[in-house]
C-alpha cells in the first residue's frame, strides 16, 4: 500500500513541475511586454456565464478599451473571475463594484510589443506559481528515496 502512495506522490512531483515549467514559460513571456497608456475604458459587471465557473465565480467583470502604440490605436477586451467565498457571496455586487474601482483607477496596458493585440489591465500573481518545478523535484526525491528504502532497507 505504501508503494501506491509513494508512486502517487512521484506522479503529482512530475506533474508539478511539467505545469510549473509552463508557468515560468509564460513568466518569461509576459516579463517582456512593454506599458501603454489607456486611452478609454468602459467596465460592466456582468453576471458569470453558464459554465463550470458559474458556482465559484458569480460575477465577473468585462473590461474593453484602447490604447496607442506608435501612433496605431488597439482595442483590448478583459473578463476577469470575481472570487468570491463563504459569507461574501451575500456581498457579490458590493465586491464587484470593489474590484471595479481597483481595475478603474487603472492607467497603463500591458502589451506584447511584437503583437499589440495580445494584452491585458491587471497583471496577476503567477510568480507564486513559480516554485511548482522546485516542489516537484522535491515530491519526486522523497518518493524514490522512500521507494528505495521500501526496496532495499
Amino acid at each position: 500500500m505504501n508503494y501506491f502512495i509513494a508512486i502517487f506522490v512521484f506522479a503529482i512531483g512530475v506533474g508539478a513541475i511539467y505545469k510549473g515549467r509552463r508557468v515560468k514559460a509564460v513568466l518569461k513571456r509576459i516579463k517582456k511586454f512593454q506599458i501603454a497608456s489607456l486611452q478609454t475604458l468602459t467596465l460592466n459587471i456582468v453576471d458569470a456565464r453558464l459554465s463550470h465557473n458559474n458556482i465559484r465565480f458569480p460575477k465577473t467583470l468585462e473590461s474593453t478599451y484602447t490604447f496607442l502604440v506608435g501612433g496605431q490605436l488597439y482595442n483590448g477586451n478583459t473578463v476577469y473571475d470575481i472570487n468570491f467565498t463563504g459569507a461574501e457571496k451575500a456581498f457579490t455586487t458590493k465586491i464587484a463594484e470593489i474590484e471595479k474601482m481597483k481595475i478603474k483607477d487603472a492607467n497603463t496596458v500591458w502589451y506584447d510589443p511584437v503583437n499589440p493585440s495580445e494584452n491585458f489591465l491587471k497583471k496577476t500573481s503567477l510568480p507564486v506559481l513559480a516554485v511548482l518545478p522546485f516542489v516537484g523535484w522535491i515530491m519526486c526525491v522523497v518518493s524514490l528515496v522512500y521507494l528505495l528504502v521500501q526496496i532495499f532497507g
